[in-house]
């Protein structure tokens, strides 16, 4: 209410009861008994007078009373409202008092919780080290009850040993932190984060302490973790390199005295990037773990056996006392790592390679004698004639060789070097092109041309194929669509594969997308493998050609007669040509070659496969093939290989 509507309320009430008031006093004058003697007594003129003068008195009093109850209200009206603004402070004053000490229990709460939650124990101690106060998550953490550990010694859960190193460099500080092992009442032992300080009086002298404990248990075990990790392989638990070259280093003073050779054996198992991507990591792992045990029964208690890469083991026999023994050693874990291997329902044959350097021969450093060993395990892989090799200089030529032949495939690959080149595939019969087949060109700036068969295995053996092929794929899709859109049209054109690429579990459904990005057919493609290809990763292999060959893709047998497929083994090929090498080729002017040549294209025409000769050089050649019933050849007498823009010119 505001003071202009208090003071008209005022108003009201002071004029309401002055009414009133005169109304009564006019009644009773009126009425009384005093008025009725003075009629009596005296005469008219005079009573007349006398009564005028009661009225005046009535109304002076009614304007008295009317003053005073306006003045009583106003000051009454005043009170009021300082009372109730009193109150008012008071019941504000009450609610933020009610709320201060509901945010204290809210907070006092969330302490508690984040006390429990992190595992936070607040002790309090005096001077002998007794526990005087202790949080209430003390069961939580520990098993205790207030009641088992209130008022006695810390050592109750914490060592003597802990509680020394306390009290021995608390006297000198104000402060101490220690980490340390919290013993449960069940005999469980958890780290602690500790710190204790001193609780002083205004004299500075000490009262008690304030001990604060928090769990680290799980920092703890994820620093074991990351140390374990730091030295030991994941998988199978065996020491990986980092230990291996600890524990070699500690033994060179021993080696060096004993002056016995010392051979560290790169082992590395066969295939196994072909287990990994199709049976899964998971297959994998387990081949490793089974790998691991057969190297442990294999060596002995003065070996060191290690994990150090994806499917590489090391051994170093540092107890042999002749190259014969260790020669006789390395036979016998060839032996033993060969073996048949079953997972789930399916058995593979496993075997390993094996490079070997000695000590003090090939160096006298872990990282070289390590380096040198892994170069003879390739040099290994590379001979038909051996499942191990040991390192000589020799080997390390090829090595830097092979180094720098890939670090130019990679700038090749960057500065795109390479090219596409193009060789028509002649109808011998009609003289007329049947399809080209797409040959990769290296033009290197310094070095020129470099044939395909000095870089091709380099890039085999280190993976990088897989970019040389996803190049050649992409450019010659590229070219197929262009000339299809020029009206240029040849009916199939053909790309050499790597076994690699072939492989690979996603390699049909790649072929498929790139088919359909370019707007392609698959009876416009034709895949090329070498014969060899066809007899590693069977089951791959085949599952992949069935696919392809669904998409309208033709595959070729390229280089046939340089490996070893059967006639059985021919007809069980979902093949549709079959490309002659060209050592046949060569041998035609023989009637011997003639007489293969002839059985050949009969065999090949009986199992309904397109014949292409390979390398025609001469018109010789050309005449013969033509005579035995040849469909399809390719060679340099016929037309080289070009770049795209001159094939369309010729």
């Amino acid at each position: 209410m505001t003071s202009s509507e208090a003071k008209a309320r005022n108003l009201r009430s002071a004029l309401n009861f002055t009414i009133i008031y005169t109304i009564m006093s006019f009644t009773w004058l009126i009425s009384g008994q005093v008025v009725k003697d003075n009629i009596e007594a005296a005469g008219n003129i005079e009573r007349l007078s006398w009564t005028h003068m009661h009225i005046i008195n009535v109304l002076l009093s009614s304007i008295f009373v009317f003053i005073m109850i306006y003045i009583v209200l106003k000051r009454f009206n005043t009170d009021q409202t300082i009372i109730k603004n009193y109150l008012n402070e008071l019941k504000i004053k009450s609610t933020t008092i009610e709320k201060a000490g509901r945010s204290i229990r809210l907070q006092r709460e969330l302490i508690d919780n984040v006390l429990e939650s992190a595992d936070i124990l607040l002790v309090g101690i005096d001077q002998d080290f007794n526990i005087t106060k202790i949080s209430n998550n003390i069961e939580v953490v520990s098993s205790f009850k207030i009641e088992e550990v209130k008022g006695k010694n810390i050592n109750r859960f914490i060592n003597s040993q802990y509680i020394e190193e306390i009290k021995e460099n608390i006297k000198e500080k104000e402060k101490y932190k220690l980490e340390l092992q919290l013993d449960t009442k069940y005999g469980e032992k958890i780290y602690m984060h500790a710190t204790i300080k001193k609780n002083k009086s205004s004299d500075n002298s000490i009262i008690d302490y304030s001990l604060v404990l928090c769990d680290i248990s799980e920092r703890k075990l994820l620093q074991q973790k990351v140390t374990y990790l730091d030295s030991y392989d994941p998988i199978t638990s065996l020491p990986n390199r980092n230990l291996l070259e600890k524990a070699f280093n500690s033994l060179l003073p021993t080696l060096e005295k004993s002056g016995n050779p010392v051979a560290l054996l790169y082992i590395d198992i066969d295939d196994f990037a072909y287990i990994n991507e199709t049976l899964g990591h998971h297959a994998g792992d387990h081949l490793l773990m089974d790998m691991a045990n057969k190297l442990k029964l294999a060596t002995k208690g003065t070996d060191i056996l290690a994990r150090i890469t994806q499917d590489k083991f090391v051994v170093i026999f540092t107890d042999e006392k002749s190259l014969d023994s260790i020669e006789e050693r390395v036979n016998k874990i060839l032996k033993d790592t060969k073996m048949s291997w079953q997972y789930e329902e399916e058995k593979y044959m496993i075997s390993s390679t094996i490079g070997v350097s000695l000590y003090p021969d090939d160096s006298l450093e872990f990282i070289s004698l390590l380096k040198n060993a892994n170069i003879a395990l390739e040099c290994a892989k590379e001979s038909s004639r051996t499942s191990y090799q040991y390192y000589c200089k020799e080997n390390n030529c090829e090595a830097i060789n092979e180094h720098t032949m890939l670090s130019n495939i990679k700038l090749a690959l960057e500065n795109k070097d390479f090219q596409m080149y193009y060789q028509p595939i002649i109808n011998l019969k009609t003289g007329k092109i049947e399809n080209i087949e797409s040959l990769i060109r290296w033009f290197h700036p310094e070095k020129g041309y470099i044939p395909p068969d000095q870089f091709i295995p380099i890039a085999e053996k280190s993976g990088i194929i897989d970019q040389i092929g996803e190049y050649a794929l992409e450019e010659v899709f590229s070219q197929k669509k262009k000339w299809n859109d020029s009206g240029f049209y040849l009916e199939k054109v053909s790309i050499n594969i790597s076994a690699v690429n072939f492989s690979r579990a996603e390699f049909s459904s790649y072929i498929k997308e790139k088919l359909q990005r370019h707007g392609l057919k698959g009876e416009e493609i034709v895949l090329e493998l070498t014969e060899t290809s066809f007899s590693t990763h069977k089951s791959k292999m085949k599952e992949n050609i069935e696919e392809i060959r669904s998409f309208g893709v033709e595959i070729a047998m390229d280089d046939f007669g340089t490996g070893y497929s059967s006639l059985a083994r021919l007809k069980e090929l979902q093949i549709d040509y079959l490309k002659l090498d060209r050592l046949f080729i060569v041998a035609l002017i023989e009637e011997d070659g003639q007489e293969v040549i002839k059985s050949l294209i009969s065999l090949a025409n009986a199992l309904g496969k397109k014949v292409v000769a390979e390398g025609i050089e001469t018109e010789e050649q050309f005449s013969i093939l033509k005579k035995l019933g040849c469909a399809f050849g390719q060679g340099y007498f016929l037309a080289r290989p070009m770049p795209a823009m001159d094939l369309i010119s010729s």
